[in-house]
């Protein structure tokens, strides 16, 4: 199945314009291609070798000579992309790693080209695909194979390099207005055991004179790291409700971490209300939900794509932000990443009895994962005779079962590198009708056209001058994918 065609909207029709592009089809040389107007330069081209079926698609594209391609992210990598080399594209949680596939999913290139002594050329080329992706650029060419999906290749011209990425906004959709006071001094980490921390880093800053415009929470503040709660003794409701109110009377702001997952726990209101409509991701076989470990423990999952999702959602938006009148979210873990592999068999209600502060992770993986029999269930998923993101990750390493089911039928396998962007498009829509101003957002995970709905941030690393300087290859190619907002 292809990408839902709601991420898509077709671009309004506007003036005619004289295309650079010539396309001829169904030719002795190819079955599609497309060159350079008044010359024989070809820039894509798909010729006999094109494959398609259920869980495999490939084709071999000409790569015109002099190319200098940037995007196929997410990855931490130079900017400029090496030639030959090949790339895969994967949304997985892997902590910034060189070279390998990080959180988002952006099957989008830049290729910017001298065709003469003082000539250049820029074009793009998006395939709108949401399948796990291998790459392989050489000299002369590239071919891409992926494990589903549909054939949706789009090809952008422009008179430079910032038209064909004008364009390419343009065609996926242009990024959201953030609120002015996101462009701020921000102060955020994990390690804020108790308000009482929170409220001495603010104060610092006002005794020190630095300017703070906005305070973050991560999953400290939560009870038992259940989200939309607040833990009784070390952040009480009424204490973090009137720091807030305090920093709103500063014209100060405050963001706390939303992970997606749902402690499966009875008596839990944001698990009894959402398992009441059921609009989890469930077990085909068996209609429950999917279980997985994260921080809460056993764990279940939204399903963005059900219609019902979104109202319950914004019940518990609106609901905290009665509470505490959070200014944004910080969405995390929405790739979606996972402790164990697969989904586990466990009822609704078992403890949870893994002490998080001095865990031992391999441990986690024997006593926990493999005696609660989490793993990937058998399904025609389980044997695929290709797998694209090989040898660098498996495809349930730390995420879902592939066979998971999400409203109409449809499979983890085909809507994984998505859920993020309809977590943020339901989480966009949550904040502005609670709040009644411009969201803000922050993901981990994007996809095509995410910049519509969110912020990003380019996920952890080693806080090393290393990591800074990288950070600007990460700054940079998203502002390419279309999320100008990213650090």
């Amino acid at each position: 199945m292809g990408v839902p065609s709601s991420l898509s909207p077709p671009p309004k029709q506007g003036p005619k314009i004289d295309s650079p592009f010539v396309v001829t089809a169904d030719t002795d040389a190819a079955l599609v291609s497309v060159r350079l107007k008044g010359s024989n330069l070809v820039l894509f081209s798909i010729n006999n070798n094109l494959t398609f079926s259920d869980h495999f698609i490939s084709f071999t594209s000409q790569l015109p000579p002099n190319s200098n391609i940037y995007g196929l992210g997410e990855r931490n990598y130079n900017f400029r992309l090496n030639v030959p080399h090949d790339y895969i594209i994967y949304g997985r949680d892997a902590a910034t790693p060189w070279d390998q596939p990080d959180y988002g999913t952006h099957p989008f290139f830049l290729n910017h080209l001298s065709i003469g002594p003082s000539t250049s050329l820029s074009y793009g080329l998006l395939f709108y695909n949401g399948n796990a992706q291998k790459w392989r650029l050489r000299d002369d060419a590239f071919s891409v194979e992926t494990m589903g999906g549909s054939l949706e290749i789009y090809l952008l011209s422009g008179a430079s390099p910032e038209a064909v990425i004008q364009n390419y906004h343009n065609l996926i959709g242009k990024p959201y207005a953030i609120p002015f006071w996101s462009l701020g001094f921000h102060q955020c980490r994990w390690g804020y055991r108790t308000i009482n921390a929170t409220m001495e880093v603010v104060k610092k800053y006002r005794q020190y004179d630095i300017p703070l415009e906005t305070m973050w929470n991560d999953i400290d503040y939560m009870k038992d790291h259940w989200v939309f709660t607040t833990d009784p003794t070390r952040f009480p409701e009424a204490e973090v409700g009137k720091f807030v109110d305090q920093l709103h009377a500063n014209h100060q702001h405050y963001v706390v971490i939303v992970d997606p997952g749902v402690a499966t726990q009875p008596g839990y209101s944001v698990y009894d209300t959402g398992a009441k409509a059921d609009i989890f991701l469930n077990d085909p076989t068996t209609g429950k939900p999917v279980v997985n470990v994260v921080w809460p423990g056993w764990t279940a999952f939204p399903d963005w794509w059900n219609p019902k999702t979104q109202a319950w959602w914004t019940s518990q938006v609106s609901g905290f932000h009665s509470s505490v009148a959070v200014d944004g979210l910080w969405l995390d873990m929405n790739e979606i990443a996972t402790f164990c592999n697969g989904q586990c068999n466990v009822p609704p209600g078992l403890p949870w009895t893994v002490n998080w502060k001095n865990v031992n992770w391999t441990k986690l993986h024997h006593d926990t994962c493999l005696q609660h029999n989490c793993a990937p269930p058998k399904s025609e998923y389980t044997n695929l005779p290709y797998v694209t993101t090989e040898p660098v990750t498996s495809l349930t390493y730390h995420t879902l079962s592939m066979s998971a089911q999400s409203y109409g039928g449809e499979t983890y396998f085909n809507r994984k590198s998505q859920y993020a962007h309809f977590e943020c498009l339901t989480s966009h829509k949550s904040m502005q009708k609670t709040t009644k101003k411009r969201p803000f957002l922050l993901t981990r995970a994007s996809f095509v056209g995410t910049g519509k709905y969110s912020s990003h941030w380019l996920g952890d690393n080693w806080a090393t001058y290393n990591s800074m300087r990288r950070s600007i290859y990460g700054v940079l190619s998203m502002n390419l994918f279309g999320i100008p907002h990213v650090g």
